[in-house]
């Protein structure tokens, strides 16, 4: 499909453009250099303290020379966080947010990135999502690492990708990129093609992400309910005052302060459970209209302090220990998801969007007793976390993940099936909804990766009867990185109390 793509791209149009469409907008010039961008030539090293995290550019407001790096690193890249110490994950993907005013569901665009070459060391992917569309795209780097510092001529390389001008939205719009793997490649050039009759709208110094009423309720002190609309939004160069306005509200003024915000804006909760109203929202400076849009109130659960608890915070780049699982504190079972490989930082990776099942213990040098529900071809080893299909893995949805005090959920795409966790001090609940099918199985590993090498010693498993068996597990660890030795013996007993429940194969 890719062939064919480029052959009627040259065919339709010698000037390089689709039939019938025109650029709407770039970022940098095509002319095989990143001079235009910030930090270049030579100061990669403070990439991380003008663009660590996941860095906004507004088109029609920012300048590449002041917010778009000329180098997107990959996550081998230690001045850019990355490498040894970061479990060679990626940490970086900046996003390009663009306002519509017309779109059109038809018709064809095209997004380009022209790179100026790319690191030779490791193979490059770029991972590229258009309003929630992703792609993955490969750099075969030509260039070492001298080009970081201005001291050769880079090679040209570009990334093509085709989509439907129906995924555009009236609104905001946004691309997301970053490097998945290997190292650093160089900006040249970022172009969209669109149909001629789809329109860029204003663009300002508040960039709105999005608004939304919350899936939350305030009580204040004389006993009313207030809604906040949560308005995600970044304020680039420079403070602003803006009146926020909800339809039958009085209006709420504030200074915005430079920098990424989620500002709360509330208003009278719904009155009953059953009613819906769709009320306007506008955000101004004055008299120009920075926002304008509709949002949704509905009767929602009171808030209180453990809803603002993330336990996700904190699982990219982290020890054994730090895991989205519903544990209590000092309890014998910390069930939590596992997927990453057996390496120093064995356990739980944000950005791997895999995971080969509910481990019961995760405390530092201990492990074991990992349960994984599956279905298909059975298989007995999880396989690579770059390799899912090896193995049970499964791949997961991240939209689906949740990470609450008390529960874990996650959907599982792969096999079709929901999962959910919770713990008390001495034991793990599971349940696992799968789809309708007879090969449905639950697969217990007694043998699982840890922060370190180590042996399973002895294990010995008895039914008890259909519905429960018992055993136990014995681990030796020769060299903790801090101790000498490690010898433990991890005792269970496994009971299905129900069978399980069962939906539909969509």
């Amino acid at each position: 499909m890719k062939h064919l793509f480029l052959f009627l791209f040259l065919f339709l149009s010698s000037s390089g453009l689709y039939a019938g469409n025109k650029v709407l907008f770039e970022i940098g010039k095509q002319d095989n250099s990143a001079a235009e961008f910030a930090l270049y030539p030579d100061n990669y090293n403070s990439f991380l303290a003008n663009f660590g995290g996941e860095k906004s550019f507004y088109v029609g407001y920012s300048s590449a020379g002041k917010h778009w790096p000329y180098v997107l690193p990959g996550p081998l890249d230690s001045w850019a966080g990355g490498g040894y110490w970061a479990g060679f994950h990626p940490r970086h993907f900046p996003a390009v947010f663009f306002n519509l005013d017309k779109v059109s569901a038809q018709g064809e665009c095209f997004l380009t990135f022209f790179f100026t070459g790319a690191h030779n060391s490791h193979p490059v992917k770029i991972r590229v999502e258009i309003n929630g569309n992703r792609f993955e795209e490969e750099l075969n780097g030509e260039n070492s690492g001298e080009l970081l510092t201005n001291k050769e001529t880079g090679k040209a390389k570009e990334i093509k990708i085709q989509f439907p001008a129906a995924w555009l939205t009236a609104g905001m719009n946004k691309i997301q990129l970053g490097t998945i793997k290997g190292t650093w490649a160089i900006f040249d050039c970022i172009r969209l093609e669109a149909p001629a009759g789809i329109r860029l709208g204003k663009a300002s110094s508040s960039l709105i992400r999005s608004v939304k009423a919350a899936p939350f309720e305030y009580r204040k002190e004389n006993g009313e309910r207030m809604q906040p609309v949560l308005v995600d939004m970044n304020q680039f160069d420079h403070s602003r005052e803006l009146t926020f306005r909800i339809e039958g509200c009085q209006p709420v003024s504030r200074v915005i302060e430079t920098g990424e915000s989620i500002q709360e804006i509330w208003m009278p909760a719904a009155k009953t459970n059953d009613k819906q109203e769709t009320l306007q929202f506008t955000i101004q400076d004055g008299k120009e209209i920075v926002y304008k849009g509709e949002i949704t109130r509905s009767r929602q659960p009171l808030h209180s302090y453990s809803d603002d608890v993330d336990l996700l915070m904190g699982t990219g780049n982290s020890r054994w220990m730090f895991k989205p699982g519903p544990s209590l504190p000092l309890s014998m079972v910390q069930i939590a998801p596992d997927n990453q490989d057996e390496i120093w930082k064995a356990g739980y990776e944000y950005t791997i969007e895999n995971i080969m099942g509910f481990n019961h213990f995760s405390d530092w040098t201990m492990t074991g007793f990992l349960m994984q529900p599956t279905c298909g071809e059975l298989k007995v080893n999880p396989g690579r976390e770059d390799f899912p299909d090896e193995g049970y893995r499964s791949r997961i949805d991240k939209a689906s993940e949740k990470a609450e005090i008390g529960r874990y959920s996650v959907y599982m795409t792969d096999t079709k099936i929901k999962a959910e966790i919770t713990a008390t001090r001495r034991a793990a609940l599971q349940r696992y909804i799968f789809p309708a099918r007879e090969d449905a199985r639950i697969l217990i590993d007694m043998f699982t990766p840890n922060e370190y090498p180590h042996n399973l010693v002895n294990a010995h498993i008895t039914k008890v009867n259909d519905t429960e068996i018992e055993g136990y597990a014995t681990y030796y660890n020769a060299f903790t990185g801090y101790t000498l030795e490690q010898s433990y013996t991890l005792y269970f007993v496994l009971n299905l109390v129900s069978l399980l429940t069962r939906w539909g194969d969509g």
